[in-house]
């Protein structure tokens, strides 16, 4: 039942943003493809939407985190995709650390299944980015996300740190919002 009523809203939302297809409207194109889309939209929303999908119906792909710190952090850049991100060992837990090439400017927003930690650094100089929006539990859409924030980013590859935490798995959807 949770599914159809899922699709149902889904389908609802497209007809409130103007999109004749419910579900993913930016299937084969890039999560850039979002800085196309017509102003007076409201982007969280359909961003949200998005990840919301994503998250409950996929595609999925399997990552490991890297431990933190270590240069060959694996890329969770494919678009529309649910990384389910298997944590390893670090201080105070389990953690790691993923990476996503940025290729547009905008802000990007990370949707993550748990109450994680995150933490997204600029690769170039190990700059702290700090989020622009921060949506959690009802506010989010779905039951699949526990919250998702939004990070003003800049072209270049961008650090995404998870944990410390208890858990040993977290699922995430990113989505590139462009400018």
């Amino acid at each position: 039942m949770h599914r159809h009523f899922h699709r149902w809203v889904i389908a609802l939302w497209s007809v409130v943003v103007g999109s004749t297809e419910p579900g993913c409207s930016h299937s084969g194109g890039s999560a850039s493809d979002l800085g196309a889309m017509e102003t007076g939209h409201d982007h969280e929303g359909e961003v949200l939407s998005e990840a919301c999908e994503h998250m409950a119906e996929g595609p999925a792909q399997e990552v490991r985190a890297s431990p933190t710190g270590d240069p060959g952090a694996p890329s969770v850049a494919t678009p529309h995709t649910r990384f389910d991100a298997t944590l390893v060992a670090v201080d105070g837990g389990q953690g790691g650390d993923l990476s996503y090439a940025v290729s547009r400017a905008g802000l990007l927003w990370v949707a993550l299944s748990k109450d994680v930690p995150l933490q997204i650094t600029r690769e170039v100089d190990g700059q702290s980015l700090t989020s622009e929006e921060v949506v959690a539990g009802p506010g989010t859409g779905c039951d699949e996300v526990a919250w998702a924030a939004a990070y003003p980013v800049e072209v270049g590859t961008v650090r995404i740190r998870l944990g410390p935490t208890p858990q040993t798995q977290v699922s995430l959807v990113l989505e590139l919002e462009a400018e």
